[in-house]
Protein backbone atom coordinates (compact mmCIF):
# COMPACT_ATOMS: atom_id res chain seq x y z
CA UNK A 1 0.00 0.00 0.00
CA UNK A 2 1.83 2.91 -1.16
CA UNK A 3 0.09 6.13 1.45
CA UNK A 4 3.77 6.58 1.97
CA UNK A 5 4.15 10.69 2.48
CA UNK A 6 0.26 10.99 2.53
CA UNK A 7 -0.22 10.10 6.08
CA UNK A 8 0.41 11.54 9.46
CA UNK A 9 -1.82 9.33 11.36
CA UNK A 10 -3.91 6.29 10.84
CA UNK A 11 -6.48 5.12 13.28
CA UNK A 12 -9.19 3.17 13.42
CA UNK A 13 -12.67 4.94 13.59
CA UNK A 14 -14.64 4.11 16.95
CA UNK A 15 -14.04 6.32 19.82
CA UNK A 16 -13.66 3.40 22.09
CA UNK A 17 -10.32 2.54 20.09
CA UNK A 18 -9.03 6.40 20.61
CA UNK A 19 -8.93 6.10 24.23
CA UNK A 20 -6.16 4.02 24.13
CA UNK A 21 -3.21 5.93 25.66
CA UNK A 22 0.40 5.98 24.43
CA UNK A 23 2.14 6.34 27.60
CA UNK A 24 -0.15 3.43 29.49
CA UNK A 25 2.42 1.05 30.77
CA UNK A 26 2.15 -2.71 30.15
CA UNK A 27 4.07 -5.63 29.61
CA UNK A 28 5.72 -6.11 26.51
CA UNK A 29 6.70 -9.71 25.14
CA UNK A 30 8.68 -10.38 21.96
CA UNK A 31 7.54 -13.49 20.17
CA UNK A 32 7.98 -15.83 16.91
CA UNK A 33 4.74 -17.40 15.43
CA UNK A 34 3.58 -19.65 18.16
CA UNK A 35 0.39 -21.78 16.84
CA UNK A 36 -1.98 -24.19 19.48
CA UNK A 37 -5.27 -24.17 21.14
CA UNK A 38 -8.86 -25.12 20.89
CA UNK A 39 -10.13 -24.29 17.37
CA UNK A 40 -13.42 -23.64 18.81
CA UNK A 41 -12.17 -20.61 20.87
CA UNK A 42 -9.93 -18.89 18.87
CA UNK A 43 -10.94 -15.48 16.76
CA UNK A 44 -9.03 -14.16 13.93
CA UNK A 45 -8.00 -10.71 13.71
CA UNK A 46 -6.74 -9.12 9.99
CA UNK A 47 -4.48 -6.16 11.23
CA UNK A 48 -4.11 -3.27 8.53
CA UNK A 49 -0.82 -4.71 7.61
CA UNK A 50 -2.61 -7.77 6.16
CA UNK A 51 -0.99 -10.12 8.85
CA UNK A 52 -3.57 -11.98 10.91
CA UNK A 53 -3.57 -12.49 14.74
CA UNK A 54 -5.56 -15.45 16.21
CA UNK A 55 -6.22 -14.92 19.82
CA UNK A 56 -8.63 -16.42 21.85
CA UNK A 57 -12.15 -15.65 21.75
CA UNK A 58 -11.62 -12.88 24.68
CA UNK A 59 -9.06 -11.19 22.84
CA UNK A 60 -6.63 -12.02 25.61
CA UNK A 61 -4.27 -14.76 24.76
CA UNK A 62 -2.32 -14.21 21.47
CA UNK A 63 -2.19 -17.81 19.71
CA UNK A 64 -0.73 -17.33 16.80
CA UNK A 65 0.67 -14.36 14.49
CA UNK A 66 0.80 -14.96 10.44
CA UNK A 67 1.59 -13.11 7.82
CA UNK A 68 -0.23 -12.14 4.52
CA UNK A 69 1.09 -14.99 2.57
CA UNK A 70 0.32 -17.21 5.88
CA UNK A 71 4.46 -17.18 6.90
CA UNK A 72 5.30 -17.36 10.70
CA UNK A 73 6.26 -13.65 11.63
CA UNK A 74 7.78 -11.85 14.14
CA UNK A 75 5.80 -9.65 16.51
CA UNK A 76 5.99 -8.61 19.87
CA UNK A 77 2.55 -8.51 22.62
CA UNK A 78 1.88 -5.28 24.73
CA UNK A 79 -0.62 -6.21 27.85
CA UNK A 80 -2.38 -2.62 29.16
CA UNK A 81 -4.92 -3.66 31.58
CA UNK A 82 -7.44 -6.14 30.40
CA UNK A 83 -6.09 -5.44 26.65
CA UNK A 84 -3.55 -7.14 24.26
CA UNK A 85 -2.09 -5.31 21.94
CA UNK A 86 0.08 -7.28 19.02
CA UNK A 87 2.59 -5.47 17.17
CA UNK A 88 4.14 -7.09 14.10
CA UNK A 89 7.77 -6.31 14.03
CA UNK A 90 7.34 -4.83 10.80
CA UNK A 91 4.55 -2.25 12.08
CA UNK A 92 7.09 -0.96 14.86
CA UNK A 93 8.95 1.96 13.51
CA UNK A 94 5.76 3.24 12.33
CA UNK A 95 3.93 2.94 15.81
CA UNK A 96 7.09 4.40 17.34
CA UNK A 97 7.35 7.66 14.75
CA UNK A 98 3.50 8.03 15.97
CA UNK A 99 2.29 7.24 11.94
CA UNK A 100 0.37 4.37 13.13
CA UNK A 101 -2.18 4.21 16.19
CA UNK A 102 -1.60 2.12 18.72
CA UNK A 103 -5.39 1.35 18.78
CA UNK A 104 -5.00 -0.34 15.26
CA UNK A 105 -3.47 -3.25 17.05
CA UNK A 106 -5.55 -3.67 20.50
CA UNK A 107 -7.05 -6.94 19.22
CA UNK A 108 -9.11 -7.37 22.30
CA UNK A 109 -10.51 -4.12 21.12
CA UNK A 110 -11.19 -4.78 17.56
CA UNK A 111 -12.35 -8.15 18.50
CA UNK A 112 -14.89 -6.32 21.35
CA UNK A 113 -15.81 -3.57 18.47
CA UNK A 114 -17.16 -6.42 15.92
CA UNK A 115 -13.50 -5.79 13.52
CA UNK A 116 -12.60 -9.56 13.52
CA UNK A 117 -12.50 -12.11 10.44
CA UNK A 118 -16.04 -13.69 10.84
CA UNK A 119 -18.07 -9.98 11.58
CA UNK A 120 -15.99 -7.30 8.94
CA UNK A 121 -14.45 -7.59 5.27
CA UNK A 122 -13.08 -4.07 5.80
CA UNK A 123 -11.86 -1.95 8.37
CA UNK A 124 -12.48 2.01 9.08
CA UNK A 125 -9.92 4.23 8.53
CA UNK A 126 -9.26 8.01 9.59
CA UNK A 127 -5.91 9.28 8.09
CA UNK A 128 -4.57 12.97 8.66
CA UNK A 129 -2.72 14.34 5.56
CA UNK A 130 0.90 15.88 6.02
CA UNK A 131 0.76 19.99 4.53
CA UNK A 132 1.35 18.78 0.97
CA UNK A 133 -1.49 19.22 -1.14
CA UNK A 134 -0.21 16.75 -3.55
CA UNK A 135 -0.18 14.16 -0.71
CA UNK A 136 -3.95 14.51 -0.16
CA UNK A 137 -4.39 14.46 -4.15
CA UNK A 138 -2.69 11.12 -4.71
CA UNK A 139 -4.69 8.23 -5.70
CA UNK A 140 -5.75 5.78 -3.01
CA UNK A 141 -3.95 2.45 -2.95
CA UNK A 142 -6.47 -1.05 -4.24
CA UNK A 143 -8.87 -2.00 -1.76
CA UNK A 144 -9.21 1.48 0.22
CA UNK A 145 -12.14 3.81 -0.29
CA UNK A 146 -12.72 7.30 0.46
CA UNK A 147 -15.83 7.62 2.77
CA UNK A 148 -15.46 11.30 2.96
CA UNK A 149 -13.21 14.34 3.30
CA UNK A 150 -12.79 15.57 7.28
CA UNK A 151 -11.37 19.03 6.65
CA UNK A 152 -10.57 19.62 10.46
CA UNK A 153 -8.10 17.49 10.86
CA UNK A 154 -6.83 17.77 7.22
CA UNK A 155 -7.48 14.15 6.20
CA UNK A 156 -10.44 11.94 5.46
CA UNK A 157 -12.30 8.71 6.11
CA UNK A 158 -11.84 5.56 4.85
CA UNK A 159 -12.41 1.81 4.58
CA UNK A 160 -9.58 -0.65 3.75
CA UNK A 161 -10.64 -4.32 2.45
CA UNK A 162 -9.47 -7.19 5.04
CA UNK A 163 -7.92 -8.94 1.98
CA UNK A 164 -6.28 -5.82 0.26
CA UNK A 165 -4.68 -4.68 3.63
CA UNK A 166 -1.10 -4.27 3.42
CA UNK A 167 1.75 -2.23 5.53
CA UNK A 168 2.03 1.70 3.96
CA UNK A 169 5.60 1.75 2.47
CA UNK A 170 7.37 5.26 2.22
Amino acid sequence: MALGSALAILTVVPPSLATASATDPGTTTHMSDAAGARPDALRTVTLITGDTVTVTADGTETRQVKGPEGEGIDFEINKVGEDTYVYPDSTLPYVSAGLLDKSLFNVTRLLADGYDDAHTNQLPLLVSHTDSSAARAQALPAGVTKVRTLSSIRGAALTEKRDQAAMPVS
